[in-house]
């Protein structure tokens, strides 16, 4: 019943009432990333490691800047920060 809820969907859980807020999304994503193999799985560094994550998968598109592409299977697993299944995209390029 506030200004705040006008408008919106209130949804039901266990009997109380929620006011449903939907997560944004974003068109197109473009991230930076220090490798990235051909199957778009990326490996980030720095800052980017918290945030192009978030942002990789509330976008419907993805596009990775990769400072290097290196062939599929030379990114160990356990070093791979984002699989490959939510990037759409991958161009060479670096910031010098």
């Amino acid at each position: 019943g506030t200004d705040i809820a006008k408008g919106k969907e209130i949804i039901s859980v266990d009997g109380k009432e929620y006011l449903l807020e939907k997560p944004l999304r974003a068109d197109v994503c473009i991230v930076r990333a220090r490798k990235a193999d051909k199957m778009g799985n990326v490996v980030f560094f720095g800052s980017a490691t918290a945030h192009s994550a978030m942002m990789i998968t509330a976008s419907d598109i993805t596009i990775v800047q990769a400072d290097e592409i290196v062939e599929n299977g030379e990114i160990a697993p356990n070093d791979v920060t984002m699989p490959g299944i939510f990037v759409d995209y991958i161009v060479k390029g670096s910031i010098e």
